[in-house]
């Protein structure tokens, strides 16, 4: 038997992290909603979210994006997904563009 070795293949994605100050264009982007998510502690605030239409969720958090979550376009360009922090950090390296007036990586 011989053994292979394979690599994911890159898909290129678009994305955002939501802030208090960009999460109206967030929903537009994505033909979400802002929501209200009421806090499960005494004395909590509620917190604003957007709510976005994510394709075979596995839990309700995954179609809420709070601030400092992500929102990416899948590569098909047609469905998105929430990604918190720590899980954009663990699934994608961003992409750095160089300008023109940048020297290029060597």
């Amino acid at each position: 038997m011989k053994i292979n070795k394979f690599v994911y293949k890159p898909a290129f994605v678009e994305g955002v992290i939501v802030t208090e100050e960009n999460m109206e264009e967030v929903a537009a982007w994505c033909n979400g909603v802002i929501m209200k998510s009421a806090s499960k502690f005494k004395g909590g605030a509620d917190r604003n979210f957007v709510k976005v239409e994510v394709l075979r969720p596995v839990s309700l958090r995954q179609t809420q994006a709070f601030e400092g979550d992500a929102v990416v376009k899948l590569p098909d360009g047609q469905n998105f997904r929430v990604y918190t922090k720590t899980a954009l950090r663990n699934t994608f390296d961003q992409v750095v563009q160089m300008d023109e007036a940048s020297p290029s990586p060597v």
